[in-house]
C-alpha cells in the first residue's frame, strides 16, 4: 500500500497540534494547583476565623496582635531598633532620606480582625499570628 504524502504530512499537523493542546492543558493545570487555598485570600469572621486560626496555627495563636507587634508592646525591641536597622539596609543614603522612606511605606499595626475579617487574607497571612 502507498501513503500518500500529503497523509503524512496532514498526520504530523495533527500530532504537533496534539502536542500542543496538551501543553496548554498541562500549564493551565499547574495554575489551578498555584491557586491553593494557602494562596487563596478570603475573609474570615466571628467563629469562622477563631475556627480557622485553631486549626492553621495547631491550638496556637495570638487572637490580638502579631508576634512582633506583641514583642514591641513588651517593650523587647529598642527605640533605635528600626534606625539601626535601616543603615544596614540603606548604608549609602542619608539617615533622614532613609527613615522617610521607610514612614511613607511603613504599615500600619492591626489585629487579626482588620486584616482577615475587615479584609480578606490567606491562610499564610493567618499564620503571622500564630504563637510559638
Amino acid at each position: 500500500m502507498i501513503v500518500k504524502k500529503w497523509d503524512i504530512k496532514k498526520c504530523e499537523m495533527n500530532i504537533s497540534r496534539l502536542f500542543f493542546y496538551l501543553i496548554i492543558m498541562f500549564v493551565s493545570l499547574c495554575k489551578c494547583q498555584m491557586d491553593s487555598s494557602e494562596q487563596r485570600k478570603k475573609k474570615y469572621c466571628g467563629p469562622n476565623l477563631s475556627q480557622t486560626l485553631s486549626t492553621v496555627c495547631r491550638g496556637n495563636y495570638n487572637t490580638l496582635t502579631r508576634k512582633t507587634d506583641a514583642i514591641e508592646k513588651l517593650g523587647y525591641r529598642n527605640e533605635n531598633y528600626d534606625s539601626d536597622k535601616e543603615a544596614a539596609i540603606y548604608p549609602l543614603i542619608r539617615r533622614s532620606r532613609a527613615v522617610s522612606m521607610r514612614t511613607n511605606h511603613a504599615r500600619s499595626k492591626r489585629g487579626v480582625f482588620n486584616e482577615c475579617c475587615q479584609k480578606a487574607c490567606s491562610q499564610r497571612e493567618l499564620s503571622y499570628y500564630c504563637g510559638h
